[in-house]
């Protein structure tokens, strides 16, 4: 079309002319009409609420609009009033502004004329003729101006804060306010129409127009609030510095009121314990009642001189706290704000993190006394309650001075009663003052006490807060230069600093003058040292007697294992407690030397290096633990022989190291020496875990060839060997020192972590191998007849059928196989645990989960808890685990603890499946706690959906019930024998849903739970296990029936598993049968076990006495009577048939 167009044109001119024309004239008129220079529909003070109300209510109103242009149209006015309400805050606010702006010269003057009137600080009144009440009002009122004082200058140190950060993102805000209105200009061509209140169109330009004065109002809000911002810094310093002086004034009368409050506490208390001592001294020679009682008293005075001086303490104390809280805050508060306007972590401000971390107090002694300060505060509430007793005991004065008097034998009768009765009366008095008094500074120290507890557990909890931002900020952070090889010439300087005699000969010096002042210390640690050292030749021998015990099944037992791990850790201490004692007394003791503290801290990591070197030196001796683990012999000389050459080195490394740095020592010099060292102990690292996991080498190759996997694993590990350390001595060389030793020193960890995770799971399996030997050696006795109680005669192996042996191997295996898969599934979600905690801090995709929120709830206290991914990764790792814990939990059980009790199988059955369920509950609460799932927010949910299922799935509900009755009630156990209905047969499980009863042909029958609670059932072995069998016998008549009783009770008698008293075995004569005479042989056995064997072993032993005594047993006999027929019988041939 467009072709065809031009084609025209060019062929007519006049049209040409006639086109241009027309286009020429509507540019000019759509130039006219630019959004920029059209008038708005607006008049010019702009529209009014009540005009868009009213013509919401003619839209409102309107009949020949349709349902769906009116609410479009409503909610277009809707859109129209809210943007103008904004639009009238906003013109609020640049009033505000506007009025700052005007106001500042005067407030300026104001400022200057209070700074004036502060340089002239009023006296402090006299505060001897004040009480110790109006003191502590006084110090009240101070402490409350303090605070508030305090939380001015900290609102204006925020305020400067917060103003020139919001200087910073006004520019951007106003750049983007003006692209926004720029395109809405273009978007927006106003209506030259008059304007209808229905007209969809115009409506939608009215809310346009509204919208662009909208962004209008809100640049000019920013650049008044920047013009007022910029009017407001002299302002703003004055005001700091106003702010900063009361402060320090308030500071100021504070500490005066304190000093004061402190002061007269100390007279009157000193008051009181003078005129108690003076008392004291007058009533030497009065009456026995009089002196005990002002001794009391003199008591009591200096319990409350101590109480106030604990009082002073703890004030002082939680000043100092309380400074220091502050300060970390204000600290922790200036880095977050400098890395906010920054946007990230620069490299300086890395540095600067690094060094802020160095300056954070140390935790360890703040939380010893919070744990020692709960007991105090437990011990003072005590006292409390005691002087307030006491206190109250004292209330009638005349009697309980009677009453002493008369203990004391004095009677009123006396003469000297009167008086003495009258001092009693005063002491008595003077000590229910002292009791109030000494209650009364308890409460306060109580309260004390607890003012400085949460000031300590905020301010430890505030320094954590504070590690965990720096550790989350400056791990990647370039604190080095690059090293270069000119670095070298550095390390001479630093050797001949160490190896200055000045700096040893104070360090011997002051050991010396510790020496003589604790020689008490040094003796002990010499005796103790030496009887380990006097003692290694015998607790080696006892370690190879215990190893070759554990090679025998009759002599193996698990306590062995643990004498020899006591044995190995007192084999490996003395050299290690020799560093560890030099440590404790280079930090421990009276500042010896300030050059002392390096040496202190090699000391101490040599001591740490040492006893995990000797540990594993003694696992893999003759008779350590690794024999017991049952480990390769080729397999522990390796790993002793490489962990031998490692830790030679490596420990001196570490101790050159430790003694490098050292802040006397020139930063430079030093940050160069510590790579260089750090750059040796990765090489050497290195190298140890090449040979360590060679795949070809004797540590590896015999467990490769186990798993295919594994094998193609080690490969990727063997990798890592090589490429760790290389990247580790990367990352220092180019200058991420700290993030390399982070990262080393975690590798270490790991790596001790693997290794103790190891001896964990070694130590885990050797108890599950000795208990299963132990229990295979008692059933291998069982079976011989060698355990008491059980049989009396080695002839029981005969009634143990092979089936029976059979099963119990197979049981005992089953049991092995679950509890070694469980030790397995826990070890390794241990490892995952471990190694997830050791990381989370230095990898942004784990430390990060904790700060990924997905939803909100509430908890059982109505506190907002927030879900995290972490939490979503928790609850998965408790649902595995508690799936993994409720099927091997049964075997665990069964071979590490029932065992150990007198249990039969259907307890033990019960106990398990009870535990399980215990399992899913609480694994059930847990996953909720980390969902924040609560039980009212989903109780009407799962009441609903269980009243459905309990319709749907009624016979599965009743079976469940019906399982729970069964292991509570316990009418049948596992391994009783039932009838259920006209099937008998052994109950071998009992499920949730059903039990399964094996039949004596081997097949098994599951019955329903319901079935079992609601039908008929025979339990044969319920309370009594105890069964009759009868024998039915039938003997030819004319046999001797005395003979016949006597044999059968010989053979009762002579089988092992007849019981013979209790019942006893019993004889019947029953009847004269058709052709026998019925004797009954009654006999019990112990057990449904022996039950098939006994049945025949007593049919075989009847048959063989009988006929050893020739006695006949009868057989049912027949008289065949023939009649004889007189006449011929006639036989008649029949011819054979042809084929």
């Amino acid at each position: 079309m467009k072709q065809l167009l031009f084609r025209n044109l060019k062929k007519n001119k006049t049209q040409k002319f006639l086109f241009l024309f027309l286009l020429l004239f509507s540019s000019a008129v759509f130039a006219q009409i630019q959004p920029a220079e059209v008038k708005s529909i607006l008049p010019e003070e702009g529209i009014a609420e009540e005009q868009v109300r009213a013509f919401r209510k003619l839209a409102a109103e309107a009949a020949n609009l349709d349902g769906e242009t009116r609410q479009k149209l409503l909610g277009l006015y809707d859109e129209i009033l809210t943007t103008l309400a904004q639009n009238k805050e906003i013109q609020t606010q640049i009033e505000s502004y506007r009025r700052m702006q005007n106001d500042i010269p005067n407030t300026i003057e104001q400022t200057r004329q209070a700074l004036v009137q502060m340089e002239v600080e009023p006296p402090m009144p006299a505060v001897e003729s004040m009480t110790t009440a109006e003191l502590e009002k006084r110090l009240t009122a101070a402490r409350l101006a303090l605070e508030e004082a305090r939380k001015n200058d900290e609102r204006i140190q925020q305020e400067s804060l917060r103003r020139a950060r919001r200087r910073t993102q006004i520019p951007e805000e106003i750049n983007t306010f003006q692209q926004q209105l720029e395109q809405m200009k273009l978007q927006y061509i106003p209506s030259l129409s008059p304007f209808h209140p229905t007209d969809l169109a115009q409506v939608s330009g009215l809310l346009r127009q509204v919208q662009l004065d909208n962004l209008r109002l809100r640049i000019e809000l920013l650049e008044e609030e920047d013009k007022a911002y910029a009017a407001c810094e002299p302002l703003l310093t004055l005001q700091r510095d106003l702010s900063s002086r009361q402060l320090a004034a308030a500071e100021r009368r504070f500490r005066f009121w304190e000093e004061a409050v402190q002061k007269a506490r100390l007279q009157e208390i000193e008051q009181i314990q003078a005129r108690a001592e003076q008392t004291a001294r007058l009533a030497e020679g009065a009456h026995p009642v009089v002196r005990r009682l002002t001794l009391e008293n003199a008591q009591l005075a200096r319990l409350q001189t101590d109480r106030v001086h604990q009082i002073e303490r703890t004030a002082n104390y939680a000043l100092t706290i309380e400074a220091k809280l502050r300060e970390i805050s204000k600290d922790f508060d200036n880095i977050q704000a400098q890395i906010a306007q920054a946007g990230q972590v620069t490299g300086t401000l890395g540095v600067l993190l690094l060094t802020k971390k160095n300056d954070l107090p140390d935790l360890r002694q703040h939380q010893k006394q919070i744990r020692q300060r709960m007991d105090e505060s437990t011990a003072l509430q005590l006292e409390w309650s005691k002087y307030d007793q006491q206190w109250s005991a004292l209330s009638d004065l005349q009697s309980q001075a009677a009453q002493r008097l008369l203990e004391a034998g004095l009677s009123p009768s006396d003469p000297d009663y009167p008086m003495v009765f009258q001092q009693t009366v005063s002491l008595l008095e003077e000590q229910r003052q002292l009791l109030q008094g000494l209650a009364g500074y308890t409460m306060k120290y109580l309260t004390a006490l607890a003012h400085l507890d949460i000031q300590e557990r905020t301010l430890v909890s505030t320094v954590r807060r504070y590690q965990r931002f720096i550790d989350e900020n400056s791990f990647w952070v370039k604190n080095f230069s690059l090293l270069r090889p000119d670095d070298f010439r550095l390390v001479l300087p630093v050797l001949r600093e160490w190896i200055q005699p000045h700096r040893w000969r104070q360090i011997v010096s002051a050991f010396w003058q510790d020496l003589r002042t604790e020689w008490i210390v040094y003796l002990v640690f010499l005796g103790c040292l030496g009887t380990l050292v006097r003692w290694c030749g015998w607790m080696k021998r006892t370690c190879r007697k215990l190893a070759e015990k554990i090679s025998r099944v009759e002599t193996d037992r698990y306590v062995y294992t643990l004498y020899t791990l006591l044995l190995s850790v007192l084999l490996a201490l003395p050299w290690p407690l020799g560093f560890t004692f030099f440590w404790w007394r280079l930090r421990e003791g009276a500042v010896l030397a300030p050059e002392a503290a390096s040496l202190a801290e090699a000391c101490y990591e040599t001591a740490v290096r040492l006893f995990v070197y000797k540990i594993i030196v003694l696992f893999c001796s003759p008779g350590g633990l690794g024999e017991h683990f049952q480990l390769p012999a080729d397999f522990l000389r390796a790993f002793r022989r490489h962990a031998a050459w490692y830790f030679q080195i490596v420990i001196p490394l570490t101790f050159a190291s430790c003694l490098v740095n050292d802040p006397a020592i020139e930063e430079t010099a030093r940050n160069a020496v510590l790579r260089f060292l750090f750059l040796g102990r990765q090489i050497l690292l290195m190298v140890f875990l090449v040979v360590l996991f060679r795949p070809s080498g004797v540590l590896i190759r015999s467990y490769l060839e186990k798993s295919l996997w594994l094998k193609n694993l080690m490969y990727v590990c063997y990798g890592l060997c090589w490429a760790v350390p290389l990247f580790f001595c990367y990352l220092s060389i180019v200058g991420y020192g700290y993030t390399a030793e982070q990262l080393h020193q975690r590798l270490l960890t790991t790596l001790v972590f693997l290794l103790a995770v190891f001896f964990l799971y070694g130590m885990l399996m050797r108890w599950l191998q000795a208990s299963r030997n132990l229990l295979a050696y008692m059933m291998h006795l069982q079976s011989l007849g060698l355990v008491s109680g059980l049989v009396e005669t080695a002839s029981i192996s005969e009634g143990i059928s092979a089936g029976k042996r059979e099963r119990q191997e197979q049981r005992l295996n089953r049991l092995s196989r679950q509890s070694r898969k469980l030790i397995n599934t826990l070890a390794f979600l241990l490892i995952l645990a471990g190694v997830f905690w050791i990381w989370r801090s230095v990898l942004p995709a784990l430390g990060v989960l904790d700060k990924v929120h997905l939803w909100t709830s509430v908890d059982a206290k109505g506190q907002p808890k927030i879900v995290t991914l972490a939490g979503v990764f928790w609850a998965i790792f408790i649902t595995v685990l508690t799936v993994i814990l409720t099927r091997n939990i049964p075997g665990f059980l069964e071979v590490s603890i029932l065992r150990r009790f007198p249990f039969d199988a259907g307890m033990r059955f019960a106990i398990t499946s009870i535990t399980r369920y215990i399992l899913v509950i609480v694994g059930v609460i847990l996953v909720s706690a980390q969902l924040g799932i609560r039980w009212s927010a989903v109780q009407w949910l799962v009441a609903a959906l269980s009243v459905g299922l309990g319709i749907g799935l009624q016979e599965v509900f009743a079976n469940f019930v019906c399982g729970l009755l069964l292991l509570f009630e316990r009418p049948l156990r596992v391994g009783d024998v039932v009838t259920v209905g006209d099937v008998t047969g052994k109950v071998t499980r009992i499920q949730i849903r059903a039990t399964t009863i094996q039949l004596w042909d081997r097949k098994e029958l599951v019955v329903p739970n319901r079935e079992l609670i609601t039908g008929r059932l025979v339990n044969w072995t319920l309370s009594d296990t105890v069964q009759r069998l009868i024998f039915p016998i039938g003997v030819a008549y004319g046999s001797d029936i005395k003979k016949v009783e006597d044999a059968l009770y010989r053979v009762a008698a002579a089988h092992p598993k007849v019981l013979h008293d209790k019942p006893a075995p019993f004889v019947v004569f029953d009847s004269f049968g058709d052709s026998a005479l019925l004797f009954e042989l009654r006999l019990y056995i112990p057990s449904m076990d022996c039950f098939s064997e006994v049945k025949h072993q007593i049919n075989c032993a009847i048959d063989e006495e009988f006929r050893k005594e020739g006695i006949e047993i009868a057989f049912p006999q027949r008289d065949l009577h023939i009649r004889t027929i007189q006449a011929p019988l006639s036989i008649q041939q029949e011819a054979p048939r042809q084929g």
